[in-house]
């Protein structure tokens, strides 16, 4: 499933959006995918076409290389916000640094 959203819908504001992917979507199986669309409102696919557009292809293509962040670098460039995961990852994970190759 992918969840795309204006981020100036103030008919459904993005915390609904957050909401819904954090509750349901961000660990059910598959390539779910939350997408915002900067200066975006309700009917985003009127307000930024071109930026739905993109984010459509962009959403068609396999999930598993593909990291959080802006579509491209124009502002205002519309920005995969998460990929769904089977778990997610604890803290230790998250800090553990490699020490560098020469204090091996």
């Amino acid at each position: 499933m992918t969840m795309i959203w204006g981020l100036c819908d103030t008919v459904s504001p993005p915390r609904v959006a957050t909401y819904v992917w954090d509750e349901y979507l961000m660990r059910k199986p598959g390539g779910n995918r939350l997408y915002f669309i900067p200066e975006a409102n309700h009917y985003l696919q009127n307000d930024r076409p071109e930026a739905f557009v993109q984010v459509l292809r962009h959403a068609l293509d396999p999930a598993d290389h593909q990291r959080p962040g802006a579509l491209d670098t124009e502002p205002g460039a519309p920005i995969l916000v998460d990929s769904s995961r089977t778990r997610l990852p604890a803290a230790a994970d998250l800090l553990r640094v490699e020490p560098p190759a020469d204090m091996k």
